[in-house]
């Protein structure tokens, strides 16, 4: 239920936190510029190229080849919406120019929570056209990671937090479809 949740959600727990900026962490990987929406009609294929298009889960095009395999964070670097993030799970697949990866370093790291840092830090920059998030201006963007006693990454804290992330996520997405579900009632007085 809603209320177990938010119970979930709301458990005091005592987690040390250590900031670090990104290039600490990542490892940065630009897109692949010859891909275009050119490029993507003479090489249709099976294979989704992510752009800085932030509808369609990002998806620009398919073609028939790929330059990535693996989990990742791709930001978009270009557009009004130009520096939103999106956890991208293991799968073949290329980007264009207009994005870029953020691969982790340390084994010791959890995407899922490492993406919701990203997008709290990303936010206050209001990044668009004009700011641009360049490797410049995000590498020394710190995010605050969990660490264990003995001042090393602390996975499980991290997968914890994640999880209550998601559970929250969960309850936003129902709480909008209850409220359109509510603007949609018609009420007929005669």
């Amino acid at each position: 239920s809603l209320k177990e949740e938010v119970d979930i959600v709301s458990e005091k727990e005592t987690i040390e936190l250590k900031k670090y900026p990104l290039f600490e962490i990542f490892d940065f990987i630009s897109g692949n510029s010859k891909i275009t929406v050119k490029y993507i009609n003479k090489n249709k294929g099976e294979y989704p190229v992510y752009s800085s298009n932030t509808k369609n889960k990002g998806i620009m095009g398919y073609i028939n080849s790929y330059d990535h395999e693996k989990e990742c964070i791709q930001i978009t670097t270009n557009g009004i919406y130009a520096g939103t993030v999106f956890y991208r799970p293991k799968h073949k697949f290329s980007i264009n120019g207009d994005a870029r990866l953020l691969i982790k370093k340390y084994e010791n790291l959890d995407y899922h929570y490492l993406t919701k840092e990203v997008e709290k830090a990303f936010s206050k920059y209001k990044f668009n056209w004009e700011n641009k998030p360049t490797v410049g201006k995000t590498k020394n963007i710190e995010i605050s990671i969990p660490i264990n006693s003995e001042g090393k990454f602390d996975l499980e804290a991290q997968k914890q937090i994640a999880e209550k992330y998601r559970i929250i996520e969960e309850i936003k997405s129902t709480i909008v479809k209850e409220l359109e579900r509510i603007e949609n009632i018609k009420i007929d007085i005669n």
